[in-house]
């Protein structure tokens, strides 16, 4: 049986129902409109997201998770990177734009503390 896929999104969807702030790299959810009073009352204007090993992880829609470091490529480029996006200092849970470049997996792996088995 083929594993499902997750749904692509767009960045205009992201863009509708978060705020994405370039110079900290977090996430805040939008009032959205298409949600029921007590959801905007609860969320609206708070961080999006968990911290999963390191990694931001934000729930878009139900059930599926997304990184936030994808999420904020596509927020601000408007381009889909799914795979091989690089935190340059290292830090999975810094999501800053200016901290995030794309790499190959290679370069990724170049990127990355020694194993402490070596």
């Amino acid at each position: 049986m083929p594993k499902p896929t997750r749904p692509v999104l767009t960045a205009e969807f992201v863009r509708s129902i978060l705020d994405y702030d370039q110079t900290t790299g977090i996430f805040r959810w939008r009032f959205r409109a298409d949600r029921p009073q007590k959801w905007n009352t609860r969320y609206a204007g708070t961080i999006a997201g968990a911290a999963v090993k390191g990694y931001v992880h934000i729930q878009i829609p139900k059930p599926t998770n997304y990184y936030a470091h994808i999420l904020a490529w596509l927020y601000v480029y408007g381009e889909w990177r799914p795979d091989e996006i690089d935190h340059r200092n290292r830090n999975r849970a810094d999501n800053r734009i200016d901290n995030l470049r794309i790499a190959t997996h290679s370069d990724n792996g170049c990127n990355k503390a020694m194993q402490r088995n070596n």
